[in-house]
């Protein structure tokens, strides 16, 4: 039986190593396995990623076997041993990429994903893949770039949900309510007692569990939003005056504070960099 390969677990950090990441997609397929469905045993010469929606098959990867369910992910990396067979009885259902990629910077990292993974059926997940497969079956004219977009959607979609940084533990839905919340009321005074009365737990607590999951505290992550909104509307020409009262900042002074300490540099001249650039 295959074990979970271990990798270290570092989250967004890890996420932003591949943010110059250019896949190219070779092979796509949505694959509903005859009983007698297998792959010859061949050395890789590509990348494979294969999301199984429903059955069981077995890979063997260097003479080691995977076994596949529902829910699970297999990676297989180019240049290692690969052959495949479904179960007769219980025929695998999946997605299957075979792909190449480099990095803009000319250098090469591994995906940071095991042999294989259990993200369970992730509907949005599946929403990505079917868009994805219309687009490559359609094949019209600029196909490949709103493909190569689309994969990268799935790609990140399967490094977030195996570095589990999308709040998947006990408290991840209130964690989550209390997210969007905050960007969608980040330009009004929000109180730590409205939030905590919005997922029914004390202030104090929901403080705590929110930084441990998200990393920052809630007023530093509603300040992150607020200074992140506050550079698009600096740049699209807005005052520090005006930016700072509608990023929810009630005094412009405090709101440059902020900003130069998040930023490095104060608004105006954040602005007139940006105006030169113009």
């Amino acid at each position: 039986m295959y074990k979970h390969d271990a990798y270290p677990k570092e989250g967004f950090g890890m996420i932003n190593d591949y943010l110059d990441i250019l896949p190219t997609i070779e092979y796509f397929n949505e694959r509903e396995c005859m009983p007698t469905w297998y792959i010859k045993e061949d050395i890789t010469t590509f990348y494979d990623i294969t999301y199984v929606i429903d059955g069981t098959s077995t890979y063997v990867v260097d003479d080691i076997d995977i076994i596949l369910e529902s829910g699970d992910v297999i990676y297989v990396p180019k240049g290692v041993k690969r052959r495949a067979f479904t179960d007769a009885d219980n025929p695998m259902h999946c997605f299957a990429f075979n792909f190449q990629y480099r990095f803009v910077d000319g250098g090469f990292r591994e995906l940071p994903l095991p042999r294989k993974f259990h993200i369970g059926i992730e509907h949005n997940l599946i929403e990505l893949l079917e868009r994805f497969k219309f687009v490559w079956l359609e094949k019209k004219e600029g196909y490949i770039l709103e493909a190569r977009g689309l994969f990268l959607l799935i790609l990140h979609r399967l490094m977030e949900n195996y570095l589990n940084i999308n709040n998947t533990t006990i408290h991840g839905k209130r964690i989550n309510n209390v997210k969007k919340y905050i960007l969608e009321n980040f330009h009004t005074q929000i109180k730590i007692q409205e939030l905590a009365d919005l997922v029914h737990l004390h202030p104090g607590y929901l403080g705590k569990i929110f930084k441990d999951e998200v990393g920052y505290t809630i007023n530093e992550f509603i300040n992150r939003i607020r200074i992140n909104k506050a550079c698009d509307l600096l740049a699209s020409g807005e005052t520090v005056f005006e930016t700072a009262y509608q990023c929810g900042f009630s005094d412009p002074f405090y709101f440059s504070k902020v900003f130069k300490r998040m930023k490095g540099i104060p608004p105006s001249e954040f602005t007139a960099r940006n105006r030169t650039r113009d």
